[in-house]
Formats: structure tokens, sequence, C-alpha cells
């Protein structure tokens, strides 16, 4: 005797489906030809809807692979202009190929931005366990951040191997004005990436690794942070404009010059708490902070009327500073604390400069 074979959750699904189909069917008077219409719907639609499925995920794999070989030859470009020692071409070469690399790298995160799993239904409790259920594009996100990471392009090594170009993400714009969807970047991985001036629209980067990282002078611009893990990274200058950070992490994290005034779900006591290094740090409040600003760049900077009592400025850049009506601050302090002088502006309104061959003037 023939045994029947074992019926499989997407049997089961199936199955359903045509139950509710008929039900409803039959409750607009088709109860005698509900059975037979149902059938021919569902074997008409059905090869339909996966083919599709299948063809959406072979998109997705194009699309990852044409940047994967965009990669390669911005790699080779590179590698060429490095062993013929010429700097200059390097320069012009390293520049012009990485906008068009930040151009092709923010095109390719929108298009995985979209839900690739069947019928776009992932986080379904009941079909997690069906793999055509998963949107496999977070793992090809994933895999594009990690031959990054690998290739030295934008990350600082775990290893300790020199990286082939540190700086390949600084300045990279991730934004999608086509939609008014969030891109997301939810739990993404980027322990040590550098995105320093990078600028941030309507991300969502909820549960996001970010430590280590180098973020000096980025802008988040609503944008969903929460829960983000920015654990001893480098947030000096940063913006966070109209920007969530319910649960966000800023355990030793350099904050000068950071910019907290329009973001929410964050207060003043949970980013002293972590112990962040604040100079010039304007709170969530809108107050400014100033705490510890040793080796901090403030050049250009307006500390005028600040409380700088017990504030450390050792080695600090004051070029171009205004100090006018600080108290707590003196010249002697200044010049015992090796601070860079020059053309700052002391709190009697006088003008210093002491140290500016070491300034950066450009």
């Amino acid at each position: 005797m023939k045994q029947d074979k074992p019926k499989t959750k997407l049997f089961f699904l199936g199955e359903r489906l045509i139950q509710i189909i008929q039900y409803n069917l039959r409750q607009v008077n088709f109860k005698y030809f509900g059975d037979r219409i149902v059938v021919g719907i569902f074997c008409a639609i059905v090869p339909t809807i996966i083919s599709t499925y299948i063809s959406r995920q072979s998109y997705y794999d194009e699309v990852v692979n044409a940047y994967l070989q965009d990669l390669r030859q911005y790699m080779v470009t590179d590698k060429i202009a490095i062993e013929n020692g010429k700097s200059n071409l390097k320069i012009d070469l390293t520049q012009g190929a990485r906008e068009l690399m930040h151009s092709k790298t923010t095109n390719t995160l929108v298009k995985l931005n979209e839900n690739s799993a069947f019928l776009g239904w992932s986080n379904v409790p009941i079909l997690n366990e069906l793999s055509i259920f998963e949107n496999n594009n977070i793992r090809r996100r994933d895999i594009l951040f990690n031959v990054l990471r690998n290739s030295g392009l934008g990350f600082t090594s775990r290893t300790g191997e020199v990286p082939i170009d540190e700086g390949f993400l600084e300045g990279i714009e991730i934004s999608d004005e086509s939609s008014k969807n969030y891109i997301n970047l939810t739990n993404a991985k980027l322990s040590l990436v550098h995105l320093n001036n990078a600028i941030f629209i309507k991300v969502k980067l909820d549960g996001s690794l970010l430590n280590y990282a180098y973020l000096r002078n980025t802008f988040f611009n609503d944008s969903s942070l929460n829960a983000v893990i920015f654990d001893h990274a480098d947030l000096s200058g940063a913006i966070f404009q109209n920007s969530v950070l319910n649960g966000a992490k800023f355990t030793k994290t350099q904050l000068a010059n950071a910019n907290f005034a329009k973001a929410e779900g964050i207060t003043n006591q949970e980013i002293i708490d972590a112990g962040a290094f604040l100079c010039n740090t304007t709170m969530p409040d809108s107050t400014i902070k100033t705490i510890n600003c040793k080796n901090v760049d403030l050049s250009d900077q307006d500390l005028s009327n600040q409380d700088l009592t017990n504030v450390s400025f050792q080695e600090a850049n004051l070029t171009n500073t205004n100090l006018t009506n600080a108290k707590g601050i003196t010249l002697e302090k200044l010049i015992q604390q090796a601070a860079i002088l020059c053309k700052t502006i002391l709190p009697d309104g006088s003008q210093k400069s002491t140290h500016c061959a070491k300034a950066d003037l450009n």
C-alpha cells in the first residue's frame, strides 16, 4: 500500500488560505461554485507569485554582485596608484572613485531596503521557520558591510593590519529622497567604522553597534537611533537633529562640540552618568556642558561666558577660540596645560598667539 508523503507547513498554509477564500466566497452566494472557483484562482495565482519571488531574489543578488564588482575595480585603481608611487595620482583617483562609490553604496543600501520575504511577510511568528519568509536583504546588507570591513575599506582593522582606505566611507550621505520610508540599517554591526562628516537622513539604526566608531561632525537628521551602542566612539561635532535616542549608550564617548538640542528620548543626566567626555557640548535641554577638554579641537568655537572651573585644556587646540568672560580659566593655566593658542580671545577680551606654528590655519 502506497504511503502518503508527510504534509509540510507550506502545504497546511496553502490549505488554510483555500479554506479562508472558500468561506468568504460562500458569504457572497458562491456556495455551489465556490470550490471550483477557489481552486482555479489558487492554481492561477500561486505559480505567478512564486515566480515573482524567485525573480526578485535573483535581482537582489545581482544588486550585491554589481556592487562587489565596482568595489573590486575601486581597489584595483587604488592599488595601481600606490604601487606606482604617484601620491598625487593616488589622491585624484581615490577622491573621484570614492565619490562615485559613495553614490553606489547608498543606492545599493536603498535597493536592499525593500523587504525580500515572500509576499513581504517577514517577522510573522507562524511563518518564521520557513526560509522564504525571511527578509534576506538584511543578510545581503550585512555581507556588504563585512566585505568592506575585511577589505580594509572604511573600517579600522581589528587585527592590526594596515587598512587599504580607512576613509572610504567618510563624507557619505545615506538617504533616500525618493521615499518617505526609513532606510533600514537596524542591528547593523558597524564597530570601528569611519564615518566622519557623514550624513544620515531618515535612517533607522535601532540596535546597531557603533562602538569605537569615528563619527566626527556626522549629521543625524530625522533618524531612529534607539538602543544604538556608541560606547567609546568619537562623536566630536556630531549633530542629532530631530532624531530619537531611546536607550542609546554613550559610555566614555567623545562628545566635544556635539549638539543634542533637537534630539528626543535622552536626558542630560543619562549622558553625564555614561561618563561621556563633554566639552562645549549642547545638551538635550539646550544648555552647554563643559567638563573635560583634554586634546580636543576647539578651533573657531565660542566658549564665552561659560564656567570653565576645573576643566582641563591639556594640549587642546584653541585656535580662534572665543573665551570672553569665561570663568575659572586663565592664560597661565592654559600655558601650563600646553594648550595651542593662536588668535585666541582670552577671558579679559585680549588676544593671544603663542603656538600658531602648531595650529591648523587651513
